[in-house]
């Protein structure tokens, strides 16, 4: 069984480390399960990405995770099936297993990323 961690307790994890670390050791295995490419991490990433520390090549991981997440959060909303999205995104999002669908998941995900705030960080970009 795999172990799970709440959206919630993955974002807290993020704050936790931004605010103690002055950059996230590249072979820390909590940097790499909060850098996986998983809804579920898309608030922690949204931390780290905000992180003034965090490296060119990690924001731009975390870019393209965005940009697969919001595909994936709009395919929800507009009841497309996840397994066209993912294809015409390149694959890489690990979704909910088939079958265990989140009803959450769109709306936390489209609020996270097509908030004013983190709208306007990117557009700056």
């Amino acid at each position: 069984m795999r172990p799970t961690a709440s959206a919630e307790l993955r974002t807290k994890l993020a704050e936790a480390l931004a605010d103690r670390l002055s950059r996230l050791d590249a072979k820390d295995p909590i940097r790499e399960f909060l850098l996986a490419s998983d809804p579920l991490n898309c608030g922690a990433q949204v931390v780290l990405y905000t992180n003034s520390t965090t490296t060119k090549d990690v924001k731009t991981k975390l870019e393209q995770q965005f940009v697969a997440y919001s595909g994936l959060a709009l395919a929800r909303l507009l009841e497309i099936p996840e397994a066209a999205v993912s294809g015409a995104m390149g694959g890489g999002v690990v979704g909910a297993p088939a079958g265990k669908i989140d009803p959450d998941l769109a709306p936390r995900l489209s609020g996270l990323l097509w908030s004013p705030k983190f709208c306007g960080l990117v557009s700056r970009l």
